[in-house]
């Protein structure tokens, strides 16, 4: 990119988007006061990003994105409070993101800083970006919690903080988002809605449904083998009961026959008796 674009102090929008240019952001790019659109995305230039572009305080849209950019963000971009449109992603852009960024209050239609290489935590003053329609800071590596001053972006309708090595509690002002807006974080991952439930005793999410189908098969199966021993049990005490019963009822109708037989001969004997004593009459 030539610098005697930097002369153009009448610019109001500059668009060379979608080309080969190579190289890095000239640093004259400041004196354009007046510019109200800065849009480079689709290159292959290099270098970081000036220092300078904090003098363009009537920025509107700045976008960077899908180039070979390297080194920090600047803090100077504090200076640009009119953006309402913030895109450096695709990039290789590292550090960490600056709390600078959140005195940009006018932010609007997107902060997109994805696929870069930005470490740290997310800065809680982001959360002064209550304007914010679009946030996207997935494919980086952010560590640390959500902040909670992120539940006061209630203008949000699209989140995506996905692939970055975040942990702990999501806000509940984001239990609306789809579960691909979280997923791909630490080990220890993210919980609560739309993710897994939080345990109460700390931020660690709850068993995975792998683990509680584990858990409820081997319920099931100790208790299909409790019901199978007690049947088996159950069955055993009926047939010794039936034994029992079967020799009670036999045992008693031998002593049944034999005390009808004593009789029968007690009544004969008795006959017998009866018969001779009447021949000695006689």
């Amino acid at each position: 990119m030539p610098s005697w674009l930097g002369t153009l102090e009448e610019l109001g929008e500059l668009d060379l988007s979608s080309n080969n240019l190579h190289g890095d952001i000239p640093k004259s790019l400041g004196n354009c006061s007046n510019l109200l659109k800065l849009s480079l995305h689709g290159n292959i230039l290099t270098g970081s990003i000036p220092e300078e572009l904090g003098n363009l305080t009537s920025l509107n849209v700045l976008n960077l994105q899908r180039n070979n950019i390297s080194g920090t963000i600047p803090k100077t971009i504090e200076n640009c409070r009119k953006l309402f449109e913030l895109r450096v992603s695709e990039n290789s852009l590292t550090g960490s993101i600056p709390d600078e960024i959140g005195k940009l209050t006018e932010l609007q239609v997107i902060l997109d800083l994805s696929h870069n290489s930005f470490s740290g935590e997310i800065p809680t003053s982001l959360g002064n970006l209550i304007k914010l329609e679009r946030l996207n800071l997935s494919c980086n590596h952010l560590q640390g919690k959500i902040p909670s001053s992120l539940a006061k972006l209630t203008s949000l309708h699209r989140l995506n903080l996905s692939n970055n090595d975040l942990r702990g509690r999501i806000p509940e002002t984001f239990s609306g988002f789809p579960v691909s807006s979280f997923q791909g974080n630490s080990p220890e991952g993210l919980c609560g809605r739309p993710m897994e439930v939080c345990l109460r005793s700390g931020g660690k999410k709850g068993m995975s449904n792998a683990a509680v189908v584990g858990i409820i098969a081997v319920i099931v199966f100790s208790s299909t083998v409790i019901c199978l021993v007690m049947v088996y049990i159950m069955v055993r005490m009926w047939c010794h009961w039936r034994e029992v019963a079967i020799s009670s009822t036999v045992d008693g109708g031998g002593g049944a026959g034999r005390e009808q037989r004593r009789e029968m001969r007690g009544r004969k004997g008795g006959d017998d008796q009866f018969w001779k004593l009447s021949q000695l009459v006689q």
